[in-house]
């Protein structure tokens, strides 16, 4: 059933980011207890950082969240990063 509700929330908050035309993006990450590194994509979720927190790893997971909520990159407008000397890659 949580799985369930959870879906249904992520499609109606995608549906209605879409719906708005542009977004913007909010993303930091944080090791976990056992120091595995996840990537906090403001209300989608978390993903897990497998390859690092290098630029272009963490600019893979926020193209596959965008891509797994039907969001275009075009549509993006801002953008907020933590930890942003791993961003200049």
């Amino acid at each position: 059933m949580i799985t369930t509700l959870g879906k249904y929330i992520s499609n109606n908050l995608s549906r209605e980011v879409r719906e708005s035309n542009y977004f913007p993006i909010l993303a930091d990450e944080a090791a976990d207890i056992s120091n595995k590194e996840h990537l906090s994509v403001e209300f989608v979720g978390f993903y897990l950082c497998e390859r690092g927190t290098a630029g272009v790893a963490i600019k893979e997971l926020i193209l596959q969240a965008s891509a797994d909520l039907g969001l275009s990159m075009d549509d993006c407008r801002e953008q907020c990063y933590d930890g942003t000397g791993n961003m200049a890659g």
